[in-house]
């Protein structure tokens, strides 16, 4: 039920200071605009910079997902500076793992952001307002065996939020967004949750599917024929069943 988000993976400085994140982002050397002078450590202010345009055009709320990957400072050891000076000229690993040599930890996630009226009201269900258990539920699906520890962050909201471990390693965190870091999104007055999980611990459930129906109403047709008294009524409606027809479903 989200709709996929394919956001840029450099922003501005405003993404770290808004969300209080102090990750060591990467300064690039030439960026394409002052907007985009840092690689993301987080997926989440894509997503809500997103989520406030689509407000601008009218949207009451909505879900973004996106998978993708996040870059933090590895400054290579002293033992491996020399080498990584030469991989950076040269190319050569030089029997090193190449990773280890970068200067930049690539990390992959999935990260979504709940807003506003995630689904609106039908006859059959109630509105569905983007919420701290709702995003719990999602990381839940996506992280089966995952362990919710209440644990705040500078952009979520205290008592709304958990980290989320699998065993005893962190691997992403899950809750309402901050109402001070919502207004610096532009998201003012709408309820926003959000979780960002390392890609590598989701083994999601796959889900049932089911076959596309017909989009058309039913028509029946009576229909009389004449047979020979010999004929099994079972014969005809094996004969009627056999036509290579989709239109046909039921026959009696």
């Amino acid at each position: 039920g989200l709709s996929e988000a394919i956001t840029y993976p450099f922003g501005p400085a405003r993404w770290t200071e808004d969300l209080g994140l102090d990750d060591g982002a990467v300064a690039l050397k030439n960026p394409l605009s002052a907007e985009g002078g840092y690689l993301r450590t987080s997926i989440l202010p894509g997503l809500l910079d997103a989520t406030a345009r689509n407000r601008t055009f009218g949207a009451r709320g909505g879900a973004l997902f996106e998978v993708g990957n996040v870059f933090f400072q590895d400054v290579p050891q002293d033992e491996l500076r020399e080498a990584a000076l030469r991989f950076r000229m040269t190319g050569e690993v030089g029997g090193e793992d190449a990773g280890r040599l970068m200067g930049v930890r690539e990390v992959n996630r999935v990260g979504v952001v709940l807003a506003g009226t995630v689904r609106p009201a039908g006859w059959n269900v109630p509105e569905l307002r983007a919420g701290f258990f709702e995003a719990r539920g999602l990381a839940e699906r996506l992280v089966p065996d995952a362990r919710f520890v209440p644990e705040t962050r500078p952009h979520l909201h205290p008592g709304r939020s958990a980290v989320v471990y699998v065993g005893d390693r962190e691997t992403g965190w899950a809750g309402e967004l901050h109402p001070e870091v919502a207004e610096k999104f532009g998201l003012t007055g709408w309820p926003v949750a959000a979780l960002e999980l390392e890609a590598a611990v989701c083994r999601p459930e796959p889900e049932p599917r089911f076959e596309p129906f017909v989009n058309v109403p039913a028509v029946a047709r009576d229909l009389a024929v004449l047979v020979d008294e010999r004929v099994p009524v079972g014969d005809m409606l094996r004969t009627v069943s056999a036509l290579p027809s989709t239109l046909l479903t039921e026959v009696r």
